[in-house]
């Protein structure tokens, strides 16, 4: 069984991600996700924000260096509303402000 997947420096991309994201849909065992630096937009972020609507078992998610703004952390706090498993996520250098980070920082809290 796949538990890690490191897929960083790929350009995986929005269409890559929404492919990914189906497919952990059918069958989520991976713990640790590693999307960093693949140019990931907030189109990619929203189809992994509706992956982490469901129990899944992914622990850690690693979405630095992506282009990833406001909108995409936006849907991703919703998600992870949702979500239960998620212990660590990893968003650095990305294009989130303060305020869309205080977002994110309720999802943490809550958890």
């Amino acid at each position: 069984t796949l538990i890690k997947l490191d897929l960083s420096s790929n350009e995986v991309g929005n269409e890559g991600v929404q492919l990914l994201a189906n497919g952990l849909n059918k069958n989520m065992r991976l713990k640790d996700l590693d999307l960093g630096i693949n140019n990931i937009g907030d189109e990619g972020v929203e189809y992994l924000a509706n992956l982490l609507k469901n129990e899944t078992g992914l622990e850690k998610l690693d979405l630095r260096s992506n282009q990833i703004t406001d909108r995409g952390a936006e849907c991703l706090a919703t998600g992870l509303s949702q979500n239960r498993t998620l212990k660590r996520i990893s968003l650095w250098q990305n294009e989130i402000t303060a305020n869309a980070r205080r977002k994110l920082f309720g999802w943490i809290i809550w958890c």
